[in-house]
């Protein structure tokens, strides 16, 4: 019949590993004592090893080792989203001046084209067209 899952106390595994770290008996011994398998013994021994450190820092070195708090991650968040609605803005604004270029020259190439002028091309008469069409005036001859 299987066990049901247990859930060992932390004064439980830190009694364990350190019986483990003294190194009396071996892990065999330990896991028939305590009643627990051997690889489990070995990871909270190299946990007890890994956070005894732990005991011995400062508050300050804790906040370090800590990394940042949750206000600086929030200002660092607010700020890339400004960013963001700036960048947004700025995209949105050159979408919509591309789209009126390329809008105005359609209609140039379509008055032209209607107009029949074989000269209409020419380079001296093309900024006063595209004035024209800036405006919002017809192209007339």
């Amino acid at each position: 019949m299987k066990r049901s899952r247990r859930n060992h106390t932390a004064a439980f595994k830190a009694k364990v590993a350190l019986a483990a770290i003294k190194g009396e008996k071996t892990l065999a011994e330990l896991s028939k004592q305590f009643d627990v398998h051997a690889n489990q013994i070995t990871q909270w021994k190299t946990q007890l090893l890994g956070g005894a450190m732990g005991v011995f820092l400062t508050p300050a070195e804790r906040r370090e080792t800590a990394g940042p708090s949750v206000k600086d991650m929030q200002a660092k968040i607010g700020q890339l989203a400004l960013e963001n609605e700036l960048d947004v803005d700025k995209t949105q604004r050159l979408q919509r001046k591309h789209r009126l270029q390329a809008g105005a020259g359609r209609r140039y190439q379509q008055l032209v084209l209607a107009d029949g002028d074989d000269d209409a091309g020419a380079p001296d008469q093309i900024p006063r067209k595209r004035q024209q069409l800036r405006r919002g005036g017809g192209y007339c001859a």
